[in-house]
């Protein structure tokens, strides 16, 4: 299994830190992956190669929250757990909350749990290759006690001496959101925009490697929506194939579609997804939705057709500019489910899980969605 090698500080370049916020995470440790989100709120997670078992270590931030323990083998008819190839002492205990998962709660219980696995290999729940490597399971360990300031404290992971603290879990940022338009756009206008931003634009849908000529299966993906009574957002399809479709999203001011502002999302500390780049930037946002009732703008881009890795965003209209609103992140394939990918930035309005709101993840054929704004 991959591991990922630099921490990932993912503060949105547009978006200031506010009181209380922390510096996102996301780290490999042999063959774990840390992930904390922009309260301090952590998971670690364990995968099987090529597999979707896993073991996975949730804590919440600020002193006495409760840790949770959670081991999956989904689509294995009752695995039976095993360190290195002994039956693990500690199974009868733990709820089951489904036939494919067993789960502890509460810092005593995670601890105990914890132990056990000290210095074994792996955790293997069915056949010989469906087992989860834990090398690196006491450095990730670490790691999370240290990104929630727990280190050497009797509220850690790994327990210490000195009285318990923690870093507090600070409120979700709020977005200001700009209301939702009456205003709609007919047949002709949509058109209308498309054209103009194809003709118009051309050098800039060039620079982003988007062929404004091509007429061919990137064609279906050009949009346009009504953002408020001065503003309209406009995608152009670039590129569409097997598994990915992706748009250059405008915005046009007072349908001057020649002073169209091309949208450019980075987000400040991600390794780049293009070879060469010298950081994260979404040129181009890969299977684009736009809802006009909540002013919501998502993407998610596979890294390949299984859906195991990827990444997916979603960002607010707030009358003046996008403001980034979710990230989620999963650099490494590794056999997770579909759209299983760590979210490392927050607010109080996102949804659970925005790779799984898009069609293919929630069983719909691909390319299919509800917004309107087609032509």
């Amino acid at each position: 299994m991959q591991g990922l090698r630099s921490v990932l500080a993912l503060l949105p370049a547009t978006l200031a830190m506010t009181a209380g916020a922390a510096a996102p995470l996301q780290q490999g440790y042999g063959d774990w992956q840390l992930n904390c989100d922009n309260r301090n709120d952590c998971v670690a997670i364990g995968r099987a190669v090529g597999y979707a078992g896993q073991i996975r270590i949730l804590r919440d931030a600020g002193i006495g929250s409760q840790p949770t323990l959670e081991l999956f083998a989904p689509g294995v008819i009752q695995p039976r757990w095993t360190i290195d190839g002994a039956s693990p002492t500690f199974s009868d205990s733990a709820q089951s909350p489904g036939p494919h998962l067993l789960r502890w709660t509460g810092l005593a219980q995670v601890r105990a749990r914890l132990h056990s696995l000290h210095d074994a290999r792996v955790l293997q729940y069915g056949q010989d290759s469906q087992a989860i490597s834990l090398a690196g399971l006491s450095d990730v360990l670490t790691a999370f006690d240290q990104a929630q300031g727990r280190t050497g404290s009797v509220d850690a992971l790994l327990p210490g001496r000195a009285a318990a603290s923690a870093h507090p879990r600070g409120p979700l940022p709020l977005l200001q959101v700009a209301a939702a338009t009456t205003r709609t756009l007919s047949p002709a206008q949509i058109t209308s925009y498309i054209a103009g931003i194809r003709h118009q634009q051309a050098a800039v849908l060039q620079q982003r490697q988007c062929d404004a000529d091509d007429d061919s299966l990137a064609r279906p993906y050009d949009q346009a929506f009504a953002l408020d009574a001065d503003n309209e957002l406009v995608f152009i399809g670039c590129q569409a194939g097997m598994y990915n479709a992706n748009v250059v999203a405008f915005v046009v001011g007072d349908g001057r579609t020649a002073d169209a502002r091309a949208l450019q999302f980075p987000v400040a500390g991600v390794p780049p997804i293009e070879e060469g780049a010298e950081a994260f930037v979404l040129d181009r946002l890969g299977w684009a939705r736009f809802d006009t009732n909540s002013q919501r703008l998502t993407e998610t881009t596979f890294h390949r057709g299984i859906g195991d890795c990827g990444h997916a965003a979603s960002w607010r209209w707030d009358g003046h500019a996008f403001q980034i609103e979710t990230v989620q992140l999963q650099p490494d394939c590794n056999g997770g489910d579909p759209g299983d990918w760590p979210t490392l930035w927050r607010t109080a309005s996102s949804p659970d899980n925005v790779a799984r709101q898009f069609g293919p993840l929630r069983g719909d054929p691909a390319g299919q969605h509800t917004d309107t704004g087609s032509p």
